[in-house]
């Protein structure tokens, strides 16, 4: 029998109780509703912990601040036994409940680098055995997978957006892939030719919104070590590094990559960027903006993408880091941003999507990557199946 995985099936609802615990007595003595408002909202805070997303950490302290501002003014409007209850259930929650959440974060994270890492090593062993295979699709699959482990190499880490995905979402991805196999299987059947390119775009054409996540993580971990890309970056970094001097010699801006965990007015934004940050003033400045989309068809859908978030960035108040918020400015005189569109290899850039960012002048540049969108489909699909047989042993 093959072990076990430990899968993420369902979320995880124990961390609302190492919370709560510590100020659900005191709640009751709120009669003010901001202040009732403020504790849900550090229940909130809770949960989203309990869900382990990046940034909750930052979330959950930032709720607490609120709470405990919030009761340094309202504290007097309370009798004092009240105020003797909430200021000693306030105090734990801050000194033992916070080292608590931290605790249960760093388990939980090594609950899911555990799964992660099992996962790429059952992955590993079935991409071997499908390079022994003489039915086309598996050479096809394992061809496409080593072309991916020369970039990324073979240390589950560099895979760990498309593995975390893979893991948090066993449940729905194993029962899409249940749906196409029979199609898989017969799929496997055929040699290189005319029926099987036919039956392979029927499948690949098919709907499916876990697909198309795994796909988009796999596209985007490529391209963080594609070798053009990084070549690309360590010029863009160094560039950066200059300007960051000319705004302050004494070193008040630094330069900093980043990878999904930048929000825009809390939704997300790029998919890897590099900025200014200008910790002391609470300021950052966007020097380079990329956006990744691994599309079937020749249209470009991340140049698409582009004049969308230039227009949030100019609407933009906020730009949050791992949980923390500074204030987004304008580049100005100082430097012009640059944009890249990645897309797979067959993408070709329409005129028309040229022309509408030349008129909203918008320098974009684009660059197809050397996989082309079946490539990522078929490993996508390979990955799925794994998941789905690991997710049949696990419940089995």
């Amino acid at each position: 029998m093959a072990p076990r995985m430990p899968l993420n099936l369902r979320p995880r609802q124990a961390f609302d109780a190492i919370v709560g615990r510590q100020l659900v007595r005191a709640v009751g003595l709120l009669a003010d509703h901001e202040g009732r408002h403020l504790y849900k909202s550090l229940q909130a805070a809770a949960e989203r912990v309990s869900r382990s997303g990046d940034g909750s950490r930052a979330l959950l302290d930032h709720a607490a601040d609120e709470f405990g501002r919030w009761w340094a003014t309202a504290r007097h409007t309370h009798p004092p036994e009240a105020q003797a209850i909430i200021d000693r259930h306030l105090a734990d929650y801050l000194a033992t409940g916070r080292r608590a959440a931290i605790k249960l974060i760093a388990q939980e994270t090594a609950r899911n680098k555990e799964a992660e890492e099992f996962l790429f090593g059952v992955i590993r062993d079935h991409m071997r055995a499908l390079s022994r295979s003489s039915a086309a699709l598996d050479r096809a699959v394992s061809k496409q997978f080593e072309h991916f482990m020369a970039q990324l190499g073979d240390e589950a880490e560099a895979w760990g957006r498309v593995l975390h995905v893979l893991s948090v979402h066993a449940g729905k991805i194993s029962k899409e892939a249940r749906d196409l196999e029979p199609l898989i299987q017969k799929l496997r059947t055929l040699p290189d030719g005319e029926p099987f390119r036919k039956l392979q775009r029927q499948i690949l054409n098919k709907k499916s919104s876990m697909r198309w996540q795994v796909r988009g993580k796999l596209g985007e971990v490529y391209v963080s070590s594609w070798r053009r890309w990084r070549q690309e970056l360590d010029h863009l970094e160094m560039e950066a590094e200059h300007i960051a001097m000319s705004l302050s010699p004494q070193g008040a801006w630094k330069v900093h990559r980043f990878t999904e965990v930048v929000k825009l007015d809390n939704k997300e934004v790029w998919d890897e960027c590099i900025l200014l940050v200008n910790e002391a003033e609470g300021r950052v400045k966007l020097h380079t903006a990329l956006q990744v989309k691994v599309e079937r068809g020749r249209r470009v859908k991340s140049l698409d993408q582009i004049p969308q978030d230039s227009k949030r960035e100019a609407a933009a108040s906020t730009l949050t880091i791992e949980g923390k918020k500074y204030n987004l400015d304008e580049a100005g005189d100082a430097f012009e941003v640059r944009r890249y569109a990645l897309f797979a290899e067959e993408g070709l850039p329409a005129a028309k999507q040229i022309k509408a960012l030349e008129q909203a002048r918008i320098p974009v540049k684009a660059i197809g990557m050397d996989v082309t969108s079946t490539g990522f489909d078929l490993v996508t699909l390979e990955f799925m199946r794994i998941v789905h047989m690991i997710v049949k042993e696990s419940i089995g």
